[in-house]
């Protein structure tokens, strides 16, 4: 009988957030989701460019794809949550995310990157209908690297009517996932300098700027060109921004909880 009264309980409560990266996916089939929206309010408010590392499974992706939400279809998608009041933002914006640990890599390195980068940004540039020229050949005189993505990208915010969002997730996992491989690790420790050198002279069109990573990699000095880089990582302010408070998991989770007892 008690087992009966405890599936009784967890048939009437929503869904558990298993495997969902996506937030709008997410609300739209009904599933928890501990409210961070009121602090993306204010640090999309407060901050241009953002950067913020936690370990694996802290929610890392469900924040980018949060704020994308925002910048993209505004408080659609946040009814009865705290940023349906909150959100003041009503510009129009090209969102652009970026996952590095959902691109390919193969053996050639630092050109297969550029061109997975490449295929994204083309995909973000024909979704927002943005005119984009091709860009120059690649170099053959090896005086210059000839990477195509990053100046793609500069042609899209340099293109587009409307200021860019960019959203970057997991920056660092062509970094730690070459640790072993001296070789690979040089190049794309390269590649990943030019990229971010180019995204750091476009600032001035950019709406905001969010990078996620898992681990820090200083010595390299791959956002040495930014001026306004916030890192939000040991801000006490915006600690909540990812995991669950005592008070979310009474809120969102209590019902699976007693349950369970």
């Amino acid at each position: 009988m008690r087992a009966l009264r405890a599936l009784a309980v967890t048939a009437v409560l929503k869904k558990l957030p298993f495997n969902s990266v996506s937030f709008e996916e997410l609300v739209s089939s009904g599933r928890i989701y501990a409210d961070k929206s009121a602090a993306i309010c204010r640090l999309t408010a407060e901050h241009s460019a953002c950067f913020l590392i936690r370990p694996r499974r802290f929610g890392k992706s469900l924040l980018v794809s949060t704020i994308g939400s925002l910048f993209r279809s505004g408080i659609r998608y946040f009814k009865g949550l705290d940023a349906e009041t909150l959100w003041k933002d009503t510009g129009e914006y090209v969102v652009i995310t970026v996952n590095f640990s959902a691109l390919s890599y193969s053996d050639n390195l630092d050109r297969q990157l550029d061109r997975e980068l490449y295929r994204e940004f083309a995909l973000a540039a024909h979704n927002y209908g943005i005119a984009v020229p091709a860009p120059a050949p690649l170099a053959s005189d090896g005086a210059d690297p000839g990477y195509e993505a990053p100046s793609f990208f500069r042609s899209i915010v340099k293109n587009s009517t409307r200021r860019v969002v960019l959203l970057i997730d997991e920056y660092d996992y062509p970094l730690s996932h070459s640790l072993g491989n001296e070789a690979a690790y040089r190049k794309y420790r390269d590649y990943l300098a030019e990229f971010y050198r180019v995204v750091s002279s476009v600032t001035d069109r950019l709406r905001f700027l969010f990078i996620t990573g898992i681990s820090r990699f200083s010595q390299e000095a791959l956002f040495s060109q930014f001026a306004d880089l916030r890192d939000l990582s040991l801000r006490a302010d915006f600690a909540t921004l990812l995991g669950f408070t005592d008070r979310e998991l009474c809120g969102c989770f209590d019902g699976y909880v007693a349950a369970a007892a």
